[in-house]
C-alpha cells in the first residue's frame, strides 16, 4: 500500500523495519533502507544515511540462516557504505570500527575485492589533504600492501591500492620512491580508463610531490585531476583539485588569486557539508590570515578548524601549534 503511494524513501525504510514480526521482510527493508541512504548522501544528509544504513546492517541478523554467506557478503557491503557515510559526516572514531568489521568479514570470505574495498576506505584523498596519513600506524601500511599483494595485475583496484600504498607508507621510505610509486599508479589508471582509479592516483601524486615537482609538472597533475572530476561530477573530487591549485598558488606568492579560489572553496564545503572539507577551508584561511601578518585571526580560525571536525587531524592539536606550522615551509605551505 505504501509503496503504490509513492510513500518517501525513508518513510518506507522506517515502516518496513517496524514490521519485521511479519517473517520475511527483513530482506526488503534493508533493501529501502539502502535506497533511503542513498538518497540522503546525494542530499548531503550524512547522518541520516549513517542512521538508515546502520539499521540495515542490524537487520542482516535477521535474514534466512539458509543464506548464511549472502548474508555476510550483504553485511559486508552495508558496513563499507556505511563507513562512506560516517566518514562524510565527520564520524572518524566510528569509520574505523566499520572497517575493522567489514574487513574482517572479508578475511573470512576469503573475498579479495571486498577487503581491497575496505582497505581503501582506510586510506583516501580527502583524508590525506586533512593529513590524516601524518598519525597512520605500520598497520595500516601493512594492511594496504596486503590487499595489494592479493590483487593480480588485472585487478580494477590495484591502481587504487598503490596510490595508497604510496602515501600510507611515505614516511618510512625516500619521498621520491613514493612519488614513484603514485606515478606507476596514475599510469595503470590511465591505461585501465578508469576516471575513478585516476582521481585518486592523482591525488596522490599531488600530495607526495609538494616540495618535490617542480611547478609545471605539478600543476599538469592539478589540471588533470581538476578536468577529470568535472567530466565525472565529483564534486569532492574537483574540491581537492581546487585545494591542491590553493597550494600552488600560495607557493607561488599569488595571494590575491588564492584568495579568490579560497572563496570558492568556502562556498563548495559549504554546499557539500561534509565536516572534513569545512575544517580544511578554516585551516587554509588560517595560512592565509598567518601570511599576511595576522596571528590573531590565523589562531582563531585554526581554532574554528578544530571546532568543525573535533575528530580530524586539526582538532586533536593545540590551536597555536597548528598556526605556527602554517608559517612558510610549514605542513601546509609545502
Amino acid at each position: 500500500m505504501l509503496e503504490r503511494r509513492g510513500t518517501h524513501l525513508a518513510e518506507l525504510a522506517h515502516h518496513y523495519r517496524e514490521g519485521l514480526v511479519i517473517s520475511g521482510m527483513a530482506a526488503k527493508a534493508i533493501e529501502y533502507a539502502r535506497q533511503a541512504a542513498a538518497h540522503a548522501m546525494a542530499q548531503f544528509a550524512y547522518e541520516d544515511a549513517v542512521e538508515h544504513l546502520g539499521h540495515a546492517v542490524a537487520l542482516t541478523g535477521q535474514l534466512p540462516v539458509t543464506a548464511a554467506r549472502q548474508s555476510r557478503e550483504l553485511r559486508c557491503d552495508l558496513l563499507l557504505g556505511l563507513a562512506e557515510a560516517q566518514s562524510a559526516a565527520g564520524m572518524s572514531t566510528q569509520v574505523h570500527a566499520t572497517l575493522e568489521e567489514a574487513a574482517e568479514i572479508a578475511d573470512a570470505l576469503g573475498d579479495d575485492d571486498r577487503l581491497a574495498r575496505a582497505a581503501l576506505g582506510f586510506s583516501d584523498p580527502l583524508s590525506w589533504a586533512m593529513y590524516e596519513e601524518w598519525a597512520a600506524g605500520g598497520a595500516l601500511t601493512g594492511r594496504i600492501e596486503r590487499a595489494l599483494r592479493s590483487q593480480g595485475e588485472g585487478s580494477p583496484w590495484r591502481s587504487q591500492l598503490l596510490a595508497a600504498f604510496a602515501v600510507t607508507g611515505c614516511f618510512t621510505r625516500p619521498v621520491e620512491e613514493s612519488c614513484a610509486l603514485a606515478a606507476e599508479a596514475v599510469r595503470e589508471a590511465r591505461l585501465r580508463g578508469d576516471d575513478g582509479s585516476l582521481l585518486r592516483a592523482l591525488s596522490a601524486y599531488e600530495i607526495l610531490s609538494r616540495g618535490v615537482a617542480g611547478h609545471a609538472e605539478r600543476q599538469a597533475a592539478i589540471d588533470e585531476m581538476t578536468e577529470v572530476a568535472r567530466r565525472t561530477g565529483d564534486l569532492v573530487a574537483e574540491w581537492l583539485a581546487r585545494e591542491a591549485e590553493h597550494v600552488e598558488l600560495v607557493k607561488q606568492g599569488e595571494l590575491e588569486r588564492a584568495d579568490l579560489l579560497l572563496t570558492w572553496l568556502s562556498d563548495t564545503a559549504r554546499r557539500i557539508r561534509q565536516p572534513a572539507l569545512l575544517s580544511l577551508t578554516a585551516w587554509l584561511s588560517a595560512i592565509h590570515a598567518y601570511l599576511r601578518g595576522d596571528p590573531g585571526r590565523a589562531v582563531a580560525e585554526a581554532e574554528e578548524s578544530a571546532r568543525l571536525h573535533p575528530e580530524g587531524a586539526f582538532g586533536r592539536d593545540h590551536a597555536e601549534s597548528r598556526a605556527a606550522s602554517s608559517a612558510p615551509g610549514g605542513a601546509d605551505a609545502g
